[in-house]
């Protein structure tokens, strides 16, 4: 905050120094000059081309009898040419023609000879007059005769007699009539590279100039809409506001607008460069929000200033706002000045600006030393406009073509990735493909090892049933096996025996079908992890897709040179939309599979559940039929020899059924061997993946 005060200080100093100026310069015009230059102006030699610079016979009475030789002088006064008419008549208002009178002596050899004089009324109306007849006129637009609107007028005449008077009438907004040299004659010269140099450097250059800056501005604009960096946006609101400085006084607008309305309007460019040329500065220091709020609010209100005067012409509010433009922008000038230095303290980048900037500063003082008439010289507001925004063009660019740059090895780095990736995504989409494969077989065949074992227990229930059959029988037949009944005790003590053996076989059975559950569980679970990574592929698919969509961005906006670069974008795109398909068919049969599974798991759940509990409950009701049996065989003594042959076909069933309980300890062990399988498979697809 100290620092921001300090800056504002020396920018209200310099407001102070610049009002003391004006004021002082205005008191130099009008102070009074005798000595009149054009009142006998000598030729002797055009060797060299002729200084006509000094105080000039001039009258702001608008008489057409002014141009006549014979016209009467004596109520006219003289003024400084180039220069202003305040001091001419200070007690008048603004006025906006003005006649100017020089009589010429020639010498005798030069009669004969063809000259030109030359002749900057910038953008005014002009009417030159030899010895009383029109020698030369431009005034309105005009589709057939160059205007010369900021180049020196070529006024050529022949020189007829030793005497000749030449007057010029001059409209004009800016109080100034002559506004700037050259103001020479000079042989005349078919080609002449002294009028050809300052023809071309008010003509076609500046013209030039106006739509190569305002065509970068564009450039920069349109880079601006892809990127949203505000660095771009004033760099290219640099170059286009300029435009209307440079371009309005160009003879292809002058034959289609009025010259007066166009050097109303021309003004607009000026506050605005400043204005955007200060906030450009910014972005290498540090931003002031309220200093730009102002510099906004007051470039709108003068830009707003000049279209109403181009529309309602004021002539002593044109002046007034045309003189605080000038003081305004040299203001704004001053203030990111500042800026700049202290950028340029830390950052290489600002030192361009900052001497573009001051050149910019040191012509706007010398345009203002000579709009106030204090100097003659020539205006360089538009050599030092054009190099500070020449300077705000190459930084910006050099900015542009630097990030450029990064993208494109970035890109490169992505390209030769991206070729790495089709090639691994293709690998381990066939190695995944293989495995989904043996997966399937594998899982083809635990199906048929289920079916298999619920058939073994199917058996087991039947020999269940008969053993209950053959029990009911031994029940009858016991009450005549009284004499064998120890006997049958111990048969019907294994029976027991074994129907406990059953049990825990079943419970085994079980216990096994939970574990090959879980096996089966964390397989689905396995298939899940590898569809999240196949989403990774797809999120990887996405990025690439738009890498190459801003790839393709910034070919087509290298032109011709980014096209090969199109192309290899276009096969990137194409490249990972084949990889997000293969990705999605991954998926899909991953999908596939885990429902799959899920349903085989469930049903075998619920139908070895389900035998489970019909295998216990028989159980139990065996052994309770063994102990009841225990009971009654020592009722049994007749008929033991009965008893004992049904005792014998009760052992063979429980032999039958304990190799039905074996078989299906074989076939729950054939599928834990499988769910490991299926483990061991699917972990590798999942360290490919990742």
């Amino acid at each position: 905050m100290e620092e921001l005060g300090k800056g504002f200080l020396r920018m209200t100093c310099f407001r102070f120094i610049m009002i003391l100026l004006v004021v002082y310069s205005t008191r130099l015009v009008a102070e009074p000059q005798q000595d009149c230059f054009s009142c006998e102006i000598k030729v002797t030699d055009l060797s060299e081309p002729l200084d006509l610079t000094g105080r000039w016979l001039f009258t702001n009475s608008d008489q057409p009898s002014h141009a006549s030789p014979e016209a009467d002088t004596s109520q006219w006064t003289t003024v400084m040419t180039p220069g202003g008419w305040e001091k001419a008549y200070p007690e008048q208002s603004p006025y906006m023609v003005g006649w100017y009178r020089g009589n010429f002596v020639f010498a005798p050899e030069l009669i004969g000879q063809k000259v030109t004089i030359l002749l900057d009324a910038y953008m005014g109306g002009v009417e030159v007059f030899l010895d009383g007849k029109e020698i030369y006129q431009r005034g309105s637009s005009n589709s057939y005769e160059k205007y010369f609107s900021i180049q020196p007028i070529p006024i050529i005449f022949t020189i007829s007699q030793e005497r000749q008077v030449i007057a010029f009438r001059i409209t004009t907004n800016l109080m100034k009539g002559v506004y700037q040299l050259p103001f020479t004659m000079l042989s005349y010269k078919n080609q002449d590279d002294y009028v050809s140099f300052y023809q071309f450097w008010g003509g076609e250059f500046r013209s030039l100039s106006a739509f190569v800056v305002g065509a970068i501005g564009l450039f920069f604009l349109l880079i601006y809409a892809k990127v949203k960096s505000k660095l771009y946006l004033i760099a290219g609101l640099s170059g286009v506001s300029i435009f209307p400085f440079y371009g309005f006084p160009s003879d292809m607008f002058i034959r289609h607008v009025d010259p007066q309305t166009l050097q109303i309007l021309h003004y607009t460019g000026i506050g605005s460069l400043a204005m955007f040329h200060g906030y450009f500065a910014q972005f290498f220091y540090r931003f002031y929000p309220w200093f730009n709020r102002l510099n906004f609010t007051v470039n709108g209100v003068l830009i707003a200033c000049f279209v109403y005067f181009a529309i309602d012409f004021h002539h002593q509010a044109f002046l007034g706002v045309r003189k605080f433009l000038f003081i305004y922008a040299n203001i704004v000038s001053y203030q990111f000045i500042y800026v700049l230095v202290q950028a340029a303290r830390k950052n290489r980048v600002a030192v361009p600006l900052l001497l573009g900037e001051f050149i910019m500063f040191a012509c706007s003082i010398h345009d203002i030393l000579l709009a106030l008439g204090l100097i003659q010289s020539v205006s360089l507001i538009f050599f030092g406009t054009l190099i500070a925004t020449s300077c705000i063009m190459v930084v910006a660019s050099s900015l542009f073509a630097s990030t450029y740059l990064e993208n494109k090895s970035l890109l490169k780095n992505i390209e030769g990735v991206n070729k790495n990736l089709e090639s691994i995504v293709e690998t381990r989409t066939n190695e995944l493909k293989t495995k989904s494969q043996a997966m399937d077989h594998m899982i083809h065949r635990q199906s048929e090892a289920v079916e298999s074992t619920v058939g073994e227990l199917n058996q087991i229930l039947e020999t269940v049933d008969q053993n209950v059959g053959h029990a009911r029988a031994s029940e009858k037949e016991a009450e005549t096996s009284h004499q064998i009944a120890t006997e049958g005790r111990e048969r019907v003590s294994q029976m027991q025996q074994s129907m406990k053996e059953i049990e825990s076989a079943v419970v085994s059975v079980v216990e096994q079908v939970r574990i090959g559950n879980e096996n089966i569980e964390t397989i689905m679970t396995i298939i899940k992890d590898i569809s999240q990574k196949t989403t990774i592929i797809n999120d990887i698919v996405f990025q690439t897709k738009l890498l190459s969509f801003n790839a393709s961005v910034e070919a087509a906006r290298a032109g011709d040179q980014g096209k090969g670069f199109s192309v290899v974008a276009e096969e990137v795109g194409n490249l990972a939309q084949m990889s997000g398909n293969a990705a999605r068919e991954i998926s899909a049969l991953l999908d596939r599979s885990q429902t799959e599974i899920h349903t085989i798991v469930g049903n075998s759940q619920k139908q070895v559940h389900e035998l489970a509990n019909r295998s216990s409950n028989t159980v139990s009701k065996g052994v309770e039929l063994a102990v009841r049996c225990d009971e009654i065989l020592t009722e049994l003594v007749d008929r033991v020899g009965t008893v004992k042959n049904l005792m014998a076909s009760i052992t063979k069933a429980a032999e039958e059924q304990s190799e039905g309980v074996h078989s299906i300890s074989e076939t729950m062990a054939s599928l834990v061997d499988q769910s490991q399988e299926v483990e061991a498979i699917t972990k590798k697809p999942k360290k490919l993946v990742a």
